[in-house]
């Protein structure tokens, strides 16, 4: 509910700016010193975007915006998430403000197995399937298959490993891939 106005060149002039915002039922908040720049509070409810055009129409700002409030975006603690370049190309932080994931959200793995006893994935692999032998044995034969279950939903704010897109998933694992 704030619309952030310029001081400088008012197209009506300060006094009558100032005397216009009154009769608009707005009021200043507060004065940025250095910048030039006073935080405007209008009517309860009120459209920002609307009265901040209605404002430098009415010759009461040289420009006005929102005053959006700015959060800073989540960054987690693993010890090797600063190697991890696709996540922030992904803009991961940003979306981990909106959601880490859910354990209702299931996420096939097809590939050489997860292992299930990793310490990002302990607790989050379901019992899978084996496409070669028609089991339910998905032991990972070479660590690709979970690589990439770590990326998808690694344990993530704990200190260890890698940090995973959507935290709170789960792992369906299933095997295409024969030992060796």
């Amino acid at each position: 509910e704030q619309v952030h106005i310029a001081r400088r060149g008012f197209p009506a002039g300060r006094d009558r700016a100032e005397s216009s915002l009154k009769g608009l039922g707005c009021a200043i908040e507060r004065r940025l010193a250095g910048i030039e720049v006073e935080v405007i509070r209008i009517p309860k409810g009120e459209c920002e975007e609307t009265w901040s055009a209605r404002l430098v129409q009415a010759g009461v700002a040289e420009w006005a915006h929102p005053d959006y409030l700015v959060r800073k975006c989540l960054v987690p603690n693993d010890a090797y998430y600063t190697s991890q370049w696709h996540l922030p190309k992904i803009k991961a932080s940003s979306a981990w403000d909106l959601t880490t994931g859910s354990a209702s959200m299931v996420v096939a793995v097809v590939d050489t197995g997860v292992d299930a006893s990793h310490v990002d994935l302990a607790g989050k692999v379901l019992t899978g399937y084996n496409a070669v032998t028609g089991g339910t044995t998905t032991t990972d034969t070479d660590g690709h298959g979970t690589a990439c279950a770590g990326i998808i939903a690694a344990a993530t704010h704990n200190s260890e490993g890698v940090a995973g897109v959507s935290w709170k998933s789960k792992i369906l694992p299933v095997r295409v891939t024969a030992d060796g």
